[in-house]
Parts: C-alpha cells; structure tokens; sequence
C-alpha cells in the first residue's frame, strides 16, 4: 500500500436501490437512502471524482485508453424503479454516469415514462416495483445510465432431494422464487403483490442454489406435496449436464438478445445475479459474446481494476454501511464510510486507518449515520 490512494485504480462501487422506502420491503438492506446517496455524490464532485463508463473501463484495463486520475464506475443491479425514479435525476443534477444491470425477466411491461425525483413534492411517494423497458431505453439513450445484462431470471432452482424446509407463510418471504418459478409472467410484479398463494402451502423447499450454478432436481411431482418427514432421499430427477450447459447458455444468450433488440445496443458485460458462477458459466459467457463480467466477492480480492489487468473481469466495491465486529452489527455509518472504503480500495494506508478508525467512533456511538433529510431536488 502507499500512503496516498493510487489514481490508476479505478474502483467500482456497487448499488442495488436508494430511496426506496416502503414498510416490510423484503430488500430493504439493498436500499441507500436517498439523502446519503446524494451526499456521496456531493463529495465525490467535491474531491474532483468523476464517474467513467464500463467501456472506459475495460479500455483502461486492457491499455488502450487510460481513464483520468480519480475515475470511478457507479454500478446499480437489478434494474428497480428507484433507479428511474431516484438515481437517474440525482446523477444527472451532478454530472454523472452509471451501469445499470437487468434482467429481462423482470423488466415491468408498461410502456409509459413515469415521474423522477424531480416531479414529486413528496419524497416519501412509492417507488415499489422495476423500470420498463420504455424508461430503460431512456436511460440508456441519455448517456446517464448504461443498461448491462444480469442474467435472464436471477431465481433459484432446486438442486437435490433433501428437504430444507416447507412453505409456510412464517416461511415464505425466505423463498419469493418459488413464486417466481411457479408463475414467471409475474416476476415483474413481485415487490408490489402478495405471490405466496402461488405455492401451495406445505410444499417442501428442497435444497437449492442460484440459477446459473444449479444443476436442477425435480422432485416428484406428485409427492412434492406430502409433508413427509422420511429422510430417505426424495423421489425426482435431475437435469442432464448437457441440459444444464443449454439452459445456461440460453440463459445468458436470451438476457443479451432481448436488450440489444429492445434498447437498439450492443449489450458487452455482464453481472452475475448473487455472484453465482463457475469456470463453466464463464467459458459460456465468452462464447456468448460478453467481453467482461463482474466478480464475485470472493474472487481475486487483490486485484483493483488498474492497467495491465484482465479487463473481462472487473472487481467490485459494495457501497455497505454497517459496521461490524465479531459477526455483530454495531451501527450503520454515513457517507462517508463509503467514501473511504472507496478511498482503502485504491490502496491508501492514511485512509484505511481513518476508515477504521471512523467504524470505531459509529460502534462507539460517536459517528454515524444521519438523520433522514429531504433530498435534495433540482
């Protein structure tokens, strides 16, 4: 490490929602508050940051175009509505730009352009739900947010004959794929209607995994109904490895296609949905046609996005603000705790010490996160 951050890393700082603010949201710790996002973008502007795309990225990576001292990448997945409603004006007030990653499967079917930000007078109006594909292509269009693939369906298949548990409705918020599964066509929808009667109660959860590492099990479907507690192996079958590898090339070729077609655009990266995959998935992605796709968390924890490095895989930064010791949650910090992860990431002794200095004054009590605000709106 050096004293200072090194200009030539550029970190990518990972979001999912911000301002989302509606009571039981099952993703609420993926929401930032709309008035830290602000003043993270406030002091990103104030420090002479300035936000680059994925293309830049990977041209600065592979050594055919650096990118400016103190670039950054702002990545969103998912593609939910607060993205249209809340980021996209707030990037724009600041001169900003981002990545967006999708799933088609949950793009919202409608086709009208819906109010931003800067329409409401009241911060508090629901953002519940995912952008459709007429605000995606505005998006796009404007230079502001890039939409990028996510995968087809981001669910979960099953993956074995062991019984994990039962769909009960004390069990069924852990398990919202299984409403997706059963009715696809109402993925979009999800956030804002109750799906659990989708899923007949007591139908037993079998062990499972992501969808692009899953091998799938089906389970009898006659017998997936019984509240069997017999531990011998459950009757079913699995998908052939040659089934498997065609549903995931599928998977990552259809996500690719459908945006191209209905966003005019060559969609190159890719973000993996939970960061499941595997050398696999990889190798199908590159013979897909993507250029570069995130990392998972686990991945390559050294490599920090500078020249000379692999550009078809890019590291990531997620914007947390908890804090935590010894597995426990002792306060959530401000801003500025992003700020300096952002600032440890490019390898800065000085400021990896205030960052962990600053998450002991919030587990002290003495720093933190803010009080909510109104947001600010042009």
């Amino acid at each position: 490490m050096s004293f200072w951050p090194k200009n030539d890393i550029v970190p990518v700082v990972t979001f999912h929602s911000v301002g989302m603010n509606e009571p039981g949201w099952i993703w609420q710790q993926l929401s930032e508050r709309t008035d830290s996002f602000e003043r993270l973008l406030q002091r990103l502007r104030a420090n002479h940051y300035q936000t680059v795309t994925l293309a830049d990225l990977y041209a600065h990576m592979s050594g055919k175009q650096s990118c400016a001292p103190k670039s950054i990448v702002l990545v969103f997945d998912d593609g939910y509505l607060d993205n249209w409603v809340t980021v996209y004006p707030l990037l724009k007030k600041y001169g900003m730009c981002g990545t967006v990653y999708v799933n088609p499967d949950f793009v919202d079917p409608g086709s009208e352009l819906r109010p931003t930000l800067n329409d409401f007078l009241d911060s508090e109006v629901s953002q519940t739900g995912f952008m459709n594909w007429a605000e995606l292509k505005q998006l796009d269009e404007s230079g502001v947010l890039d939409v990028q693939s996510h995968s087809l369906t981001h669910t979960w298949y099953f993956t074995g004959p062991k019984i994990v548990d039962y769909y009960t409705p004390s069990s069924a918020a852990a398990y919202p794929w299984m409403a997706w599964n059963a009715r696809p066509e109402r993925k979009p929808y999800y956030l804002q209607e109750d799906q659990t009667s989708f899923v007949p109660w007591g139908t037993p959860v079998f062990e499972y995994e992501k969808s692009l590492l899953a091998r799938r099990f089906f389970p009898d479907a006659d017998q997936a109904l019984l509240q069997s507690t017999d531990s011998s192996p459950f009757p079913g079958m699995y998908e052939s490895d040659v089934d498997y590898e065609a549903r995931v090339r599928g998977e990552l070729m259809q996500s690719k296609a459908i945006i191209e077609e209905r966003l005019g655009k060559t969609v190159d990266y890719l973000c993996w949905p939970g960061g499941g995959v595997n050398a696999d998935v990889k190798r199908l992605a590159a013979e897909v046609g993507y250029k570069s796709w995130t990392l998972p968390s686990g991945e390559q924890r050294d490599k920090r996005n500078r020249p000379g490095e692999d550009p078809g895989e890019i590291k990531r930064l997620p914007a947390v603000r908890d804090v935590l010791f010894f597995d426990r949650k002792w306060g959530v910090g401000s801003e500025r705790l992003v700020y300096l992860e952002l600032l440890a990431h490019q390898e800065s002794r000085a400021y990896d010490l205030l960052r962990k200095a600053y998450k002991v004054c919030v587990a002290a009590g003495i720093a933190g996160q803010r009080k909510v605000v109104a947001p600010c709106t042009t």
